[in-house]
């Protein structure tokens, strides 16, 4: 669980169509319009991944797409019970923006928030937004039971 975005929009219908439970977006626009967006999203390890295996194996998914991408590891994140996310700032990908992922590593999966702007002054913008969002990070194992179905 994340806190939405202060003052933006949040999308569950665009989200759904993405494939994420839901996408962010600043009020006024929307999601095609939007300079910057975000959205969480998880992804399923198998025994084997570990967070640094998975971010090296996002960034030659990313270099594949675009060759002359380039990226940087930025400052980590704390979250709450002594837990951090991990930060790559990724540039020129997605027809030329500027991606900020957050990798929040869980025992079966690894938590991702995402940031993207059309321009690299809007992701630089959004980094605040985005480091406070990440703070309000929150992993909750809710699990049906038969008293509960």
């Amino acid at each position: 669980m994340i806190s939405a975005p202060g003052d933006w929009n949040i999308d569950r219908e665009v989200g759904k169509r993405l494939g994420v439970c839901c996408v962010y977006y600043p009020k006024g626009t929307t999601w095609d319009t939007a300079e910057t967006v975000m959205y969480p999203n998880l992804a399923t390890k198998t025994r084997q991944t570990t967070l640094k295996e998975f971010m090296e194996q996002d960034l030659r998914s990313f270099r594949e797409h675009d060759p002359e991408m380039t990226y940087e590891d930025v400052e980590d994140v704390p979250l709450q019970g002594k837990r951090v996310a991990k930060v790559r700032l990724y540039h020129n990908v997605n027809r030329a923006s500027s991606e900020g992922v957050a990798y929040v590593d869980e025992e079966k999966f690894i938590a991702l928030v995402v940031v993207s702007s059309k321009t690299k002054k809007g992701l630089n913008d959004s980094i605040p937004l985005f480091r406070s969002v990440l703070r309000s990070y929150t992993y909750m194992d809710v699990r049906a039971t038969d008293s509960a179905k």
